[in-house]
């Protein structure tokens, strides 16, 4: 049985634990893109190895201060709306999860979100990413929120 996805962001993002809070992004992310699937939270790993380079690329200070704030969905994508960072930091997650889940990179492309082919995604996850691409990011979560969840 999966779980519901309200009731998975609502423990996650709610969670005292740092960790925790970042699948639940992830989660909240996916669910956003319209790509989350029943069963997609047993079905994504590598959720470590993407958190160790999530805090070697932008360290955990942000998720940290996003964490005592953003708490819900609607809080977390709101400030990706106009916090380029922010989307970047969600976009990137999601990607380097894809990478390695045949399930969730699928279900993204059959939202209309092919990670693959984005230029902008590339420089992003190869760390050459400027203004442009995390703007981008911030695009990409705005049609998102404007398409019926799925």
């Amino acid at each position: 049985m999966s779980l519901d996805p309200d009731l998975a962001l609502d423990e996650y993002l709610g969670s005292g634990n740092i960790q925790s809070y970042f699948k639940g992004t992830a989660f909240a992310t996916i669910r956003a893109l319209g790509a989350w699937e029943p069963g997609m939270e047993r079905t994504i790993g590598g959720f470590n190895a993407v958190w160790r380079d999530f805090k070697e690329r932008w360290g955990t200070v942000d998720i940290t201060e996003a964490k005592r704030a953003l708490e819900t969905p609607e809080k977390l994508l709101s400030a990706a709306a106009v916090d380029p960072t922010i989307a970047a930091q969600l976009v990137w997650t999601v990607a380097s999860l894809a990478d390695g889940c045949p399930q969730l990179s699928a279900a993204l492309a059959r939202a209309g979100v092919d990670a693959a082919a984005a230029p902008e995604l590339a420089r992003l996850k190869d760390g050459s990413a400027g203004p442009d691409e995390e703007q981008w990011c911030a695009d990409l979560l705005a049609t998102a929120r404007g398409r019926p969840r799925a």
